[in-house]
């Protein structure tokens, strides 16, 4: 049976912009790196109490000019921080297995006399300033360019140190891997693309 060609173009005009919505969707899986016992293993330390790797849910977390420079996790307000110090570390980076990832939130608690720099693998900086007595605060990335499609990040201070050791810290770091078209969904939608090409050769002719 054969479809006459106006329906075949109904149909293909029909399904166009949904399989191209479906190419850039993926099953995002959420990851929260929460630092809490049995959440995730340290990979390497310094042998003095330092920290050189830790691993959690595919997330992985390594001291910036590693060796000599190490972070520590700590415990604050019954729950577990990745903490940097000005003294020993020049910060952590996070990366997800080499794969693009979205960073959606995270929370920071910054001591008095430094700030505290999230810097992505595209170029974008926010800065957290501490000062005594702060409580923690969170970050909402959705609506900050820039923090989509990353391969890393990072946390450094920014400076000035003011000759205090005062510690960065990170918590509860959730992001999740960057839309990936599924093969099979790209296979439908190269077939309704052959489809319209079709059609427009046939109007032409």
């Amino acid at each position: 049976m054969r479809f006459p060609w106006n329906v075949l173009s109904l149909l293909a005009r029909a399904a166009a912009p949904a399989l191209l919505g479906a190419a850039l969707a993926t099953s995002a899986h959420a990851t929260l790196v929460d630092f809490e016992p049995g959440s995730g293993s340290v990979v390497l330390t310094d042998g003095a109490g330092g920290i050189l790797q830790y691993v959690e849910d595919g997330v992985t977390v390594n001291a910036i000019d590693a060796p000599g420079q190490h972070f520590h996790i700590e415990p604050i307000s019954a729950s577990n921080w990745l903490a940097i110090f000005s003294s020993d570390s020049h910060g952590a980076l996070f990366t997800l297995g080499g794969a693009l990832f979205d960073l959606l939130s995270l929370d920071t608690l910054v001591g008095g006399g430094v700030t505290g720099r999230l810097t992505s693998s595209t170029g974008a900086v926010v800065d957290v300033a501490g000062s005594f007595g702060t409580p923690f605060g969170s970050i909402n990335f959705a609506a900050l360019p820039g923090w989509t499609d990353m391969t890393w990040f990072t946390w450094t201070f920014a400076g000035p140190l003011e000759g205090c050791d005062c510690p960065a810290r990170l918590d509860n770091v959730n992001l999740q891997a960057a839309a990936v078209a599924e093969p099979a969904t790209l296979a439908l939608l190269g077939t309704a693309a052959v489809a319209l090409s079709a059609l427009r050769r046939r109007r032409r002719a």
